[in-house]
């Protein structure tokens, strides 16, 4: 086949394989057939997928089956009989994409006769907690499927009649059997041709129930551990919040029932919900017992799962006080707060919590504060109020006469802010005072004694109805 690929170790090339059995282009292939093709001979080779088709490049026989580093490969199932089959290789190559090779064929022979008789490979019987069971049998040569008959007692069908699996080497029997009793199962391969004559029963004990009935075990068809009991994740706290009595907790995990009891201080239980959900009327210690039905052909069985669990009261932060401390550059804050909770205090809704209620480097405006509970019931906002700064004062001045910024005065847009401030005096370079201000005034028109003064900084002192002082300077422009 032509070159497909190059290697990483100079200009090395690797061909796709051939078939070697059967070969590309044979005819009268028996269905049981193995399929054989070439190694591959590559340094950083990984394996092989193969695909079967009635096309080429199909896959509606088989679809991109791995065969790891082997190759060849063996229908469990078998071949379709009088069929032409297209063989579809692809490799895998460290550090390269995957390499699909042509398709290559054979056909198999024409098959006219019933399949003969088969026998169980295995009966599947793990711990009766399974809900089913797994009979599996081997491949009859020319077989295209199976029915399968299954009872208590030998030539009887009262468990299965004759049911057509398919072609299919195992089948689960669902619900279970029934325990502690002889089985009898007849296993009928069949084709076009008809079906296997006088197959005969074979029997085995199916299991009686124990104390494991409840216990993990690995289901094959599923590739898994399976878990008749719930597996309960429920918190080891809760905390009932005041802010909402009627809330309800559920079982988050699978669960076909529950139950909830609250233990006294001697230990004693009460049952308070038989739901699998619950409303908390009391703080206390609670257990919770989870349960899943696992049917048989018997009986119903609980298996159940417990879990002990503590309950506890919490509610939303209550903010008493809010204390400030600090010139306005450098405030200091102090949450108080009230509460039941276990609370914690950040600067950002969304950012870090921390449990320390004091925020220092603040500065003159206002500054959020969040309080939350850490165990889910609410939040408080804290508001440490805006303070008048040396920012809140004009920067310069143009007294041009051109009406516009001709005077320096302190009008912010806030008059909360504007109330605060009793009066301002403006100072030169020097330490002249050059005037006071009152807050309402229209400012300082940049003149003393009637000349005005030369463009250079100056200087104010803010005094505020609370006894404050806010020190700055502005320019004078022209």
């Amino acid at each position: 086949m032509a070159c497909l690929l190059f290697g990483v170790f100079g200009l090395q090339s690797q061909e796709c394989p051939n078939l070697i059995s059967p070969y590309d282009g044979e005819e009268g292939v028996p269905v049981d057939a193995p399929i054989y093709w070439e190694d591959v001979d590559h340094p950083k080779f990984v394996g092989y997928l193969i695909s079967l088709g009635t096309t080429p490049g199909g896959e509606d026989i088989l679809k991109k089956r791995s065969a790891g580093v082997t190759s060849e490969f063996i229908s469990p199932i078998g071949l379709p009989d009088d069929t032409t089959i297209y063989v579809t290789i692809s490799m895998f190559i460290a550090g390269q994409d995957q390499v699909v090779c042509a398709s290559q064929s054979f056909s198999t022979s024409d098959v006219v006769t019933p399949p003969d008789c088969t026998e169980l490979n295995s009966t599947i019987t793990p711990p009766p907690s399974i809900r089913g069971t797994f009979i599996s049998w081997y491949y009859a040569y020319t077989a295209t499927g199976y029915y399968l008959t299954v009872g208590t007692s030998e030539g009887s069908n009262d468990i299965l009649d004759n049911f057509d699996v398919g072609n299919q080497l195992s089948f689960e029997i669902l619900p279970a059997l029934p325990e502690d009793t002889e089985i009898f199962v007849r296993v009928t391969p069949y084709n076009e041709n008809g079906e296997a004559s006088s197959c005969s029963s074979e029997n085995f004990l199916s299991l009686a129930v124990t104390a494991d009935v409840c216990s993990s075990y690995y289901n094959a068809s599923q590739g898994g551990v399976i878990y008749p009991s719930p597996q309960l994740t429920f918190p080891d706290k809760v905390f009932i919040c005041t802010t909402d009595p009627d809330r309800r907790f559920k079982v988050q995990d699978q669960a076909d029932g529950a139950r909830w009891f609250f233990i006294n201080e001697s230990g004693e239980e009460t049952l308070v919900s038989s739901d699998l959900d619950v409303k908390f009327e009391q703080p206390g210690q609670y257990r919770l017992e989870a349960f899943n039905d696992l049917v048989t052909a018997v009986s119903t069985i609980e298996c159940t799962s417990s879990k002990t669990f503590n309950v506890y009261v919490s509610e939303k932060p209550e903010i008493i006080a809010v204390d400030v401390e600090g010139n306005p550059e450098n405030r200091r804050a102090t949450i108080s707060v009230s509460g039941s909770g276990d609370y914690e205090f950040s600067l950002d809704e969304f950012g870090d919590y921390r449990s320390f209620r004091e925020f220092n480097g603040l500065g003159p405006a206002e500054q959020k504060i969040y309080v939350r509970d850490r165990n889910g019931c609410g939040t408080s906002i804290a508001v440490v109020p805006k303070v008048l700064s040396a920012a809140d004062f004009p920067a310069f001045f143009t007294p041009n006469n051109d009406s516009s910024n001709d005077n320096w005065a302190f009008n912010p847009r806030d008059r909360k802010i504007a109330a605060l401030v009793e009066r301002i005096r403006i100072y030169d370079r020097y330490g002249r005072l050059l005037t006071m201000l009152m807050p309402d005034s229209k400012g300082w028109d940049g003149t003393y004694d009637g000349q005005l003064l030369p463009p250079s900084d100056y200087w104010f002192i803010a005094e505020t109805i609370s006894g404050d002082t806010i020190k700055g300077h502005f320019t004078l422009k022209q």
